[in-house]
């Protein structure tokens, strides 16, 4: 690109052209002076060819130096533009949410935006001179290799990769990678796009936790119900067997008390039918809804275990709710009950929900022996408080237990009713 050095410098040489030129011509006229016979040019002609020429030279050089500022103008406002476009494009590689990772074909970092260090955890300077296989777990590098064959073969490769953060943990993105080639067709470069799917994958693997829960919580539920139909019903129903088979064979006499016996041992065998059915789903509750559905299952709950509870409430009674609410409730109601009746070893406990226009309000409390909770909210572990807890974050709730060995243990729970169809 031309400079104004060069500039000057080109202008100087036309000068030195010129004095040179002077010279020749005064050298000439001297010589030709002197020679015996030859034809002499007056002096005053010789001075204005001198002049005309050194004009015409003057003439050329301010020609060739307007030339030469524009071709300056030009590349100065070439290398502006050039420049304002490199400030765009750094500007866009810097703001991207994604990861952008430039790399040698043999798979050295020599860039990478801010967006994939803060990704990584690691300064920008940490990162450079280094590859993905610095940044991955040892059972990964052999799917770094992989990919690297690929770019070589001039095509892209895409996936998901498992990174290594500086703390530790795992980063896992979506990336896409495409080779880079120069004017000539050469393979210079490797250009990978990354996406952060860490919350994604996180996502997968509790629902995939969780739906082994429920598959678990399906089991267990058909093994109660199985045991119920088996040791309870299974066995009412065989004395009635035995009762009626043996029935034809006593005296007349005391047959009305054979047949006033099967009466009774019929009647049981509904009562324990129309328990069983209640606890899967009380119809109470789709007829006539949360409270008093709530009031069967606290009296039916105190007369099965002998515990007391202590049953607040404000908001509820007379109000209709949501279907998914009023369930959500109830089985939250239920399952916190059979979990203090279980596990607390006390004489009481306490249910307190309070509804508003907004919410409900849920808080079971006991004085019982408590747990670790580290240990029981582990994914996996205990079905019952993680799908409780599962329960509440689907309706947009919050879920808060409280826990110490031998302090007893508090739940409180809160769920939205805006948007829930309160009345519906």
């Amino acid at each position: 690109m031309p400079t104004k050095a060069m500039l000057d410098k080109e202008n100087a040489v036309l000068k030195r052209r010129i004095a040179r030129l002077e010279k020749m011509i005064a050298a000439e006229l001297s010589v030709n002076s002197k020679q015996p016979g030859a034809k002499t040019m007056p002096r005053k002609q010789a001075d204005e060819e001198r002049r005309s020429y050194r004009k015409h030279l003057e003439d050329l050089v301010r020609e060739r130096t307007r030339k030469l500022k524009n071709e300056i103008t030009e590349c100065k406002r070439a290398e502006h533009a050039l420049l304002e476009n490199n400030a765009y494009y750094r500007t866009i590689v810097e703001a991207a949410n994604e990861g952008i990772v430039m790399a040698y074909p043999y798979g050295v970092y020599y860039f990478v935006n801010q967006q994939m260090a803060d990704m990584l955890g690691y300064p920008v300077e940490e990162i450079l001179g280094k590859s993905s296989i610095d940044f991955t777990f040892e059972n990964w590098k052999p799917q770094v290799y992989q990919a690297r064959q690929v770019l070589q073969k001039n095509a892209s490769v895409h996936g998901e990769f498992k990174f290594r953060r500086k703390d530790g943990s795992v980063l896992w993105t979506l990336y896409n990678a495409t080779p880079v080639f120069d004017q000539r067709g050469k393979h210079i470069a490797n250009f990978a796009l990354h996406t952060d799917i860490t919350e994604r994958k996180h996502a997968e693997q509790q629902l995939q936790v969780l739906s082994r829960q429920l598959i678990e919580a399906q089991e267990q539920e058909r093994r109660a119900i199985g045991r119920e139909l088996h040791d309870e019903i299974g066995q009412v129903l065989t004395g009635l067997k035995i009762l009626l088979e043996t029935a034809a064979y006593v005296p007349v006499e005391i047959m009305p008390a054979k047949l006033e016996q099967a009466i009774d041992i019929t009647r049981e065998l509904l009562e324990r039918v129309r328990d069983l059915s209640l606890n899967l789903r009380p119809p109470i509750l789709d007829d006539m809804g949360l409270f008093p559905a709530l009031l069967w299952l606290i009296q039916n709950f105190m007369k099965q275990t002998s515990i007391d509870v202590d049953f607040v409430h404000h908001g509820l009674q007379g109000r209709r709710f949501a279907s998914a609410v009023e369930t959500a409730v109830y089985r939250l109601a239920q399952e916190a009950l059979t979990n203090i009746a279980r596990h607390a070893q006390v004489k009481q406990a306490h249910l307190n929900i309070t509804c508003n226009e907004t919410r409900i309000e849920f808080v079971v409390k006991d004085d019982g022996k408590g747990f670790d909770m580290e240990e029981k909210l582990v994914p996996g572990q205990t079905v019952g408080l993680n799908s409780m807890r599962e329960r509440v974050r689907l309706l947009g709730g919050n879920f808060s237990l409280k826990t110490r060995q031998g302090r007893g243990t508090t739940l409180r729970i809160q769920i939205p009713l805006e948007g829930s169809g309160e009345g519906m």
